[in-house]
């Protein structure tokens, strides 16, 4: 799967790039979303403004998603929510 990445601190254009990751595994109440619009202050959080964020991280404040694995009879559905992401 592909993930928007960074390891650094800095300059939202320089420091964001996408990565090619392993599909995680799911526990069986786990679900897998699809990130379709995230929220700016993981702009705030590139740049290093804020509280202690672990490196290398996946920007994953406040998500529109849509689940793609995992619970099947959720499959397909719309969200939007607060998430931490799994790539931390």
């Amino acid at each position: 799967m592909k993930a928007l990445r960074f390891g650094n601190f800095g300059d939202v254009a320089s420091v964001l790039h996408v990565e090619e990751l392993p599909t995680p595994g799911l526990a069986p109440d786990e679900v897998l979303l699809e990130v379709h619009a995230a929220n700016p202050n993981d702009v705030n959080n590139v740049q290093g403004k804020m509280k202690q964020p672990t490196l290398p991280r996946t920007p994953d404040r406040d998500l529109a998603d849509v689940i793609v694995a995992g619970i099947e009879e959720m499959i397909g559905e719309e969200k939007l929510g607060l998430t931490r992401s799994m790539w931390m």
